[in-house]
C-alpha cells in the first residue's frame, strides 16, 4: 500500500492533535470555574507547581528514548503501529512547540492488508510536517504544510487549528479536570532510579473516561465544538433557523443523551498518565501514558432519529483503541538545530479525511437511509389518520413507528395552533412537529415551543397561530428528535 507507513504516522499525529484540542476548550472553561486545586500532600503539590514553573522556562529538551505501541480498529479490521525512537524538541518563547526532529530506530505498521517495517524519521519545522523512510543519508522524505490539505479542512469544520498542537500544558489541564468529581485520581507512586543514577518522583494521574464524557462541562464544551459538524451530518449545514439541528441547545441535549450511553460503554476503559519529576532541579525526566478503550456504537441505532441498522459485515463490532507510550527526557535547554529536509516529495494525505458518517456506516448505522435522495414528503394521500379541530388525539412513537401523519381540513385565512406534548412528564421524548399542504409542501415546523405556554413542557412542540393560506387538506407530521422507551404523546389542533 503506497505510503502506508507515512500515512499511519501522520494519522497518529492527528490523533494526538484531536485529543489535545478536544481537552483545550474544556480545560479553559473548567479552570475558570474550579480554580485547579492539587489534592496531594503539600510537599507533592509544591513539587508539581515547581515542575510547572520549570517547564515554562524550557526552550528545548531531548527525547533520549521513546517507545510507542498504538492499536485499534473495528471488529476484525484491526491495525497497529509500533515505534521506537529518539530526538530533540525545540521551543520558542511561551513554551510553544517550534520544531521536532525524531528518528525512528524501528517502525512497524500492520494493517488488515499487509505489514511494513523499517527505520524512519519525523520532523515538524516551519509549519510543515515531514516523514522519512530509511536511515542516515538514505532517508527518502515526504512532506506537507500543516495549514493545507483535506485533513486541515476537516479539522476546520470542528473549529480546530493544528497550530494549537504547540501548546501542551499537561499539569494545568490535569488541575482543571480535577475540579470534576471522579474524573481524575492523583497519586504519588514509589520513586524510581533512571539509568544515569538520577532518582525521580513518580506521579500517576488516572482518568475516568466514563466520568469525563458523562459530565455536563464536557457536554457543553463538546456541543459547542461539534455544532458545525453535527449540523452538517444531520441536515443543518446551512445553519438556517428552519433546521431542527441549528440550535446549540438541541445539539447539547442530543449529545447529553448519547454521551450518557457512551459513559456506560466506557465504564471498563482505562487511561493513565505518569510524570517523572526530579526533586533536584524540578524538571520532568520522563512521562508515560496508557489508554485502553472499547466502545460499541450499536446503541446509536436506537438513539439517532431516523437511523437504521445496517447489515453486519466482517468489520462490524466494537471499536477498540489502545495506546502505550513511554519517554525518557534529558538535555533540558540544550542547543539543537532542526531544519527542513533539502529534498522531499509531496505527502499524500487523501486517506486522512475525517468523515464521521463513514465511521457510523461501518458500525452498521445509517443516517437518513444511506443515500443522498430526499425523503418523500407526506401528502394528503399518504396521511394515516384524520383529526378535527378541538380534538385531542393520543399517539405513541417508537423505533418501528418514528412518526404519525394526520389529515385535517383547513379554511382559507383561518388561524390554527397545533400542539404536541409528551404524555409522561418524566419521559425524554422530544416532540417535533411539521405542517404540510396536501401536495407535500412544508409550511411550518417546530421543535420546542418558544413562547411560555401554560401546560407545555420544555421539550413540547407547538406550531402557533399559523394562517391557513387556502381551502384544502393539510397534513401534520408528529415525530421526535429522540424517542425513548416511553414515546406516548397527545396531539391537539385548535382554530380561532
Amino acid at each position: 500500500m503506497k505510503n502506508s507507513v507515512s500515512r499511519g504516522l501522520l494519522s497518529l499525529l492527528l490523533v494526538f492533535t484531536l485529543v489535545t484540542l478536544a481537552v483545550s476548550p474544556f480545560k479553559l472553561s473548567t479552570a475558570r470555574a474550579q480554580g485547579g486545586a492539587c489534592p496531594l500532600a503539600p510537599e507533592d503539590c509544591a513539587l508539581l507547581a515547581a515542575a510547572t514553573d520549570a517547564a515554562s522556562n524550557l526552550h528545548s529538551v531531548n527525547v533520549k528514548s521513546f517507545n510507542l505501541d498504538l492499536a485499534g480498529g473495528m471488529g476484525d479490521q484491526q491495525s497497529s503501529l509500533s515505534v521506537v525512537g529518539y530526538g530533540p524538541i525545540v521551543f520558542d518563547e511561551g513554551n510553544d512547540t517550534f520544531a521536532i526532529d525524531l528518528t525512528f530506530s524501528t517502525a512497524t505498521l500492520t494493517t488488515p492488508d499487509q505489514t511494513q517495517n523499517g527505520p524512519g524519521a519525523f520532523r515538524l519545522v516551519d509549519n510543515a510536517v515531514y516523514f522519512g523512510q530509511g536511515e542516515g543519508d538514505a532517508i527518502k522524505w515526504q512532506g506537507t504544510p500543516l495549514d493545507s490539505g483535506d485533513a486541515q479542512a476537516q479539522l476546520d469544520q470542528l473549529g480546530l487549528n493544528l497550530d494549537d498542537l504547540r501548546n501542551f500544558p499537561i499539569i494545568e489541564a490535569l488541575q482543571a479536570l480535577n475540579g470534576l468529581p471522579g474524573v481524575v485520581t492523583w497519586s504519588r507512586a514509589d520513586d524510581i532510579t533512571l539509568e544515569d543514577g538520577r532518582t525521580v518522583a513518580v506521579f500517576n494521574f488516572d482518568l475516568s473516561l466514563a466520568e469525563l464524557v458523562g459530565s455536563r462541562d464536557f457536554v457543553n464544551a463538546l456541543s459547542e465544538a461539534l455544532l458545525p459538524l453535527v449540523g452538517q451530518l444531520m441536515g443543518g449545514s446551512d445553519g438556517g433557523g428552519g433546521s431542527m439541528f441549528s440550535d446549540p441547545s438541541t445539539i447539547s441535549f442530543l449529545l447529553s443523551l448519547v454521551l450518557s450511553q457512551l459513559s456506560d460503554q466506557l465504564s471498563t476503559s482505562t487511561a493513565q498518565l505518569s510524570l517523572w519529576i526530579s526533586p533536584e532541579d524540578n524538571l520532568i525526566y520522563g512521562l508515560s501514558s496508557t489508554i485502553d478503550v472499547t466502545v460499541d456504537l450499536s446503541f446509536l441505532t436506537s438513539m439517532i432519529p431516523g437511523s437504521t441498522g445496517g447489515d453486519a459485515t466482517s468489520s462490524s463490532g466494537p471499536i477498540t483503541f489502545s495506546l502505550n507510550f513511554q519517554s525518557v527526557l534529558d538535555q533540558h535547554n540544550g542547543e539543537f538545530t532542526i531544519e527542513a529536509p533539502a529534498e522531499f516529495d509531496p505527502l499524500d494525505t487523501s486517506s486522512l479525511n475525517f468523515d464521521l458518517s463513514n465511521i457510523l456506516d461501518s458500525a452498521g448505522i445509517s443516517l437518513g437511509g444511506g443515500d443522498s435522495a430526499e425523503p418523500t414528503a407526506p401528502t394528503a394521500d399518504t396521511a394515516e389518520f384524520d383529526v378535527a379541530a378541538g380534538q385531542e388525539t393520543p399517539g405513541t412513537l417508537s423505533d418501528s413507528n418514528p412518526n404519525d401523519l394526520y389529515r385535517f381540513q383547513g379554511t382559507a385565512n383561518s388561524v390554527v395552533t397545533i400542539t404536541m406534548r409528551k404524555t409522561n412528564e418524566s419521559s425524554n421524548l422530544d416532540p417535533y412537529l411539521k405542517l404540510y399542504d396536501g401536495a407535500g409542501n412544508l409550511l411550518a415546523e417546530n421543535d420546542d415551543a418558544t413562547a411560555v405556554v401554560e401546560g407545555l413542557g420544555f421539550l413540547d412542540s407547538q406550531i402557533a397561530q399559523f394562517t391557513i393560506p387556502a381551502d384544502g387538506t393539510y397534513v401534520i407530521e408528529a415525530s421526535a428528535l429522540f424517542i425513548p422507551d416511553d414515546g406516548a404523546y397527545t396531539l391537539l389542533v385548535e382554530t380561532n
